[in-house]
């Protein structure tokens, strides 16, 4: 879920003919869904990360089975027609790339080992920035603290492109970077959750799920260049955990913790500070088979 202007734009991967999908913010009205599935110009097959470019008034969207980068513009976005521009990634060296987020910067990537984490994509070409997983576990389990660290994470760069927030959904475990220039470090890690799992068999690189006695740390996450806002489960798989209310607060030290509970279950979510508003899609409740757009005043 994005927000621009007076527009909120949510994605759905998995399950539309068209996957991007564009509101009104002020009534919750659609104004039209775009980036239809399919393999030709202007065309998606999964796209895993969407992001956008305040300055060019770019909605920038990575197709992860493509490996292309399509940026449709967001002027006249009404109008019937949809103007965009797309590039693939010079991946020269055929690195893993999991999902890519525009910032001020550039083009940030994530990867999921030791070859590459974190990169940036500079004049097309895919420049390796950091290749460090750090340890999880009380054993010297290299792969399997990377496994964990990749397992349904999510990440965000707040908006001045200055700082880099990963949070885990297995084990709770969260990670502050710096961004300076063409360096990134890593300023603190929190763990709130010891991950428990089960090894996939077969899987390669070494996958994992979760199992009854998994903690659920984190499910989506939204920054702002003062705080980073965390949607926090902390339940139990056998308890059947699955649909956080709780929206934590903190600033980017990682000092804070819960300020919001919400009266829905949600999924995915969006927060306009200068109106304090939350944004989010709703988890259907029993006996309810829609999703709900829903907005929060704070």
């Amino acid at each position: 879920m994005l927000l621009w202007d007076s527009l909120l734009i949510v994605t759905d991967s998995y399950t539309q003919d068209k996957f991007i999908h564009i509101f009104h913010k002020e009534n919750g009205n659609l104004i039209k869904s775009i980036g239809a599935r399919g393999q030709g110009p202007g065309e998606l097959t999964h796209p895993i990360s969407t992001s956008i470019n305040k300055n060019t008034k770019e909605l920038i969207v990575y197709s992860f089975n493509s490996n292309k980068i399509i940026k449709y513009s967001l002027d006249n976005i009404t109008d019937n027609k949809v103007n965009y521009k797309e590039s693939k990634i010079n991946n020269k060296n055929g690195l893993y790339i999991a999902d890519v987020i525009f910032s001020e910067n550039g083009d940030y990537v994530r990867g999921i080992d030791e070859r590459m984490r974190f990169g940036l994509i500079e004049n097309g070409n895919l420049n390796v920035l950091y290749n460090n997983f750090p340890k999880v576990l009380n054993k010297n389990k290299i792969e399997e603290d990377r496994a964990v660290m990749n397992y349904s994470s999510m990440w965000r760069i707040s908006p001045d492109g200055k700082k880099l927030v990963q949070a885990t959904y297995i084990g709770g475990i969260i990670e502050i970077f710096y961004i300076h220039g063409d360096h990134i470090h890593q300023e603190n890690i929190y763990h709130y959750f010891y991950p428990k799992y089960r090894i996939v068999e077969g899987a390669t690189p070494l996958g994992i799920s979760w199992i009854a006695e998994t903690v659920f740390g984190f499910q989506h996450l939204w920054t702002t260049n003062n705080s980073i806002y965390i949607l926090v489960n902390g339940g139990k798989a056998s308890e059947n955990s699955f649909f956080p209310q709780d929206i934590a607060v903190l600033d980017w030290s990682g000092e804070g913790g819960i300020k919001f509970h919400l009266d829905n279950s949600i999924n995915i979510f969006a927060v306009d500070e200068d109106m304090r508003i939350i944004y989010a899609i709703t988890y259907p409740k029993e006996g309810d088979e829609d999703t709900k757009l829903v907005y929060y005043e704070f």
